[in-house]
């Protein structure tokens, strides 16, 4: 899984194509599923295995009525759904939670690799200041780096402060994470990820006793946030002309030739006829516009309807724990926010990240009922999960 996640940058082929972290996290999941003896029937597994059935038989009969439809629709589910088990398997059965911390430093190992391949390929990290050439780093385009930025920098935050880990590495690796965001001059990437430090913050600061220290640092930074919207928004003309790239295009936001509802994939759901119930197919909206849905939601109900998005807003939910008000489920809102404008929901590294926040949320509830869970050796651990 270390491998898996650390090559997870590594594109040596056309996008579209299985690359070298999907065969690692392949080989890992079937090493998984052999050492534990198969799936348990938890909820998550169930939930996973309920949507990704949907979707399979949902484009079987696409496939069957438009010879135009691709098979690979019915290969990435299934490979996504595979690895989402692999890594939650892994995550819950094989390795301790002590143990996590290999796939933390395979997280930050994944953000040094890529920062310092844009380094030695450009010479400099502020290059794109001034250059309207965005920046793709080992990946085939530039927002493929955006949202890599985006889940690792999460899926860090849900590990280290579950686990505890050192604040002082986690604000590096995620001011990483921020780095590569605004190096890639991905809008929805920047936007997604610059509440993450701050949402980072707020979990760390429940170690805090007094609730006026805490009710303070929030109201701060609160009003900190509130004014520099305020005054972006008042000099939003002025910044459209900078000659700083990255404020540049923050200010040039929805008026992109791509920014609009037909692009983005949100035309069908206008203007939606009976099919909307469940779904048109994936791949239908390329058929009828001319280009693939930009939008993981969009896709979502677009593609697999109504009782699709039913299914997997379930599907999330059991993630988290049923969770809304959880760190786990605000991550996860970053990620989705991103995918408001951009379809993340075939990229393999989403699901792995999906199976971390599992896991996360599964083991916050496990230690706020047990407190002695995070204390315990990997032995007792073990023992105590398997009571669970």
């Amino acid at each position: 899984m270390m491998l898996g996640i650390f090559t997870s940058p590594l594109y040596l082929l056309p996008s579209g194509s299985i690359q070298a972290y999907h065969v690692l996290l392949f080989v890992m999941t079937m090493a998984a599923f052999i050492k534990v003896g198969g799936l348990s029937p938890k909820p998550v597994v169930i939930a996973v295995l309920v949507f990704w059935a949907y979707v399979i038989v949902r484009q079987i009969l696409f496939i069957m009525a438009t010879a135009e439809a691709s098979f690979t629709t019915l290969l990435y589910p299934t490979l996504n759904m595979l690895v989402f088990l692999g890594v939650y398997t892994v995550l819950t059965e094989v390795i301790s939670p002590r143990g996590i911390k290999g796939v933390l430093h395979a997280i930050a190992a994944a953000l040094v690799f890529e920062t310092g391949y844009i380094f030695i390929e450009n010479g400099s990290l502020t290059f794109f200041l001034n250059n309207a050439e965005r920046s793709v780093g080992t990946f085939n385009n530039p927002n493929q780096l955006g949202y890599f930025a985006v889940l690792m920098g999460c899926a860090y935050v849900s590990i280290a402060t579950v686990i505890n880990s050192s604040k002082l590495y986690a604000s590096l690796f995620v001011s990483l994470a921020y780095l590569l965001a605004i190096i890639s001059l991905s809008k929805a990437a920047m936007l997604a990820i610059s509440p993450l430090m701050l949402l980072a913050f707020i979990s760390w600061g429940r170690g805090i006793r007094s609730g006026l220290l805490k009710a303070v640092i929030i109201t701060s930074v609160l009003v900190l946030l509130l004014l520099s919207i305020v005054i972006l928004v008042s000099q939003l003309e002025n910044l459209a002309q900078s000659d700083n790239e990255v404020i540049r295009r923050l200010a040039l936001i929805g008026q992109d030739s791509d920014d609009n509802l037909v692009d983005r994939g949100y035309a069908l759901l206008l203007n939606p006829d009976w099919r909307i119930i469940f779904g048109y197919g994936e791949g239908y909206y390329n058929m009828l516009f001319g280009n693939e849905v930009h939008s993981t939601l969009a896709n979502v109900i677009t593609s697999f309807g109504v009782a699709g998005f039913i299914l997997f807003s379930s599907m999330i939910l059991t993630i988290v724990q049923y969770r809304i008000v959880s760190m786990q489920f605000g991550l996860l809102g970053l990620v989705l926010a991103y995918g408001l404008t951009h379809n993340g929901l075939r990229n393999t590294l989403f699901w792995v990240f999906l199976a971390i926040i599992a896991w996360s949320a599964r083991y916050a509830m496990d230690a706020k009922n047990k407190p002695a869970l995070r204390l315990a050796t990997p032995k007792k651990i073990r023992q105590m999960s398997a009571m669970v």
